[in-house]
């Protein structure tokens, strides 16, 4: 198990009301999932889920895949910025 942390750059401000229809609607039966608006900019989302994977490359493929599918619900146009995949013992980041 990887713990995924993701931003997706949205380009505008993210909506009123769109990071509670992707909480309300990205896995809603997985208690790890947690999205919300970066605090500094209101044109990142952030999400935080945790992925089955092999290693922490396939993680990171898994966590870019979440990350799109969580905005997809939003809608939200833009792209992903950022995946951190960890463990306890290990971390890899991808950035755009």
């Amino acid at each position: 198990m990887y713990g995924i942390y993701g931003r997706w750059d949205h380009g505008t401000a993210i909506p009123a009301g769109t990071v509670e229809r992707i909480n309300a609607a990205f896995r809603p039966d997985d208690d790890s999932v947690c999205a919300w608006v970066d605090g500094q900019d209101d044109r990142i989302l952030v999400v935080s889920v945790d992925v089955e994977a092999a290693d922490l490359q396939a993680a990171i493929t898994a966590g870019l895949s979440a990350l799109s599918e969580a905005a997809q619900l939003g809608p939200l146009d833009g792209r992903a910025a950022q995946v951190v995949a960890m463990t306890e013992e290990a971390q890899l980041t991808w950035s755009a």
